[in-house]
């Protein structure tokens, strides 16, 4: 025999989940994914500038980079740290002490997920200098990923970065 409960169960009910970053104003960032052997994956030959090469140059007025760009450098860096992305992609628009570094920390993000960076916290210490915060989650751990970015002529170069 069944046992109906003495009042009614109350219906369940689907909250929306609350925005977690803002939307860009630019466009989304484009990544091109690149094979070994200097040509992107879709078979098109590489070039220096290629994968976000641009992402970092200054704006006509002298001005900073917008923060779609800043994400964008900043997810390229996560995707190396997950072995996502071979690091000579970025070789040009770092310093060396930050591409040893870059190389030294290895695989410390998850390779088996792609890395999902949030948005980008920046600071403005000096002029020509941003410093650049960013969370990055990659499987079931999350990351600080520290970047120092300074202008050397009509681009942007990180020249400190840390991870934890």
């Amino acid at each position: 025999m069944s046992r109906r409960p003495s009042r009614p169960l109350p219906k369940p009910t689907v909250a929306r989940a609350r925005q977690v970053d803002p939307p860009f104003e630019d466009p989304p960032y484009q990544w091109t994914p690149y094979a070994e052997g200097g040509e992107d994956l879709t078979g098109a030959p590489s070039s220096p500038r290629r994968n976000g090469g641009e992402a970092l140059e200054c704006q006509p007025d002298g001005g900073l980079p917008s923060m779609c760009r800043l994400h964008g450098f900043g997810l390229a860096v996560a995707e190396v740290l997950a072995q996502r992305r071979p690091p000579r992609t970025l070789a040009n628009r770092m310093t060396e002490r930050a591409y040893a570094e870059m190389l030294r920390l290895g695989a410390i993000l998850d390779p088996h997920q792609a890395p999902a960076t949030g948005t980008p916290r920046v600071q403005h210490p000096r002029q020509g200098v941003i410093e650049i915060c960013l969370t990055i989650v990659s499987g079931d751990r999350a990351h600080a990923l520290a970047m120092r970015l300074e202008r050397e002529g009509t681009r942007w170069v990180c020249v400190t970065l840390e991870c934890h």
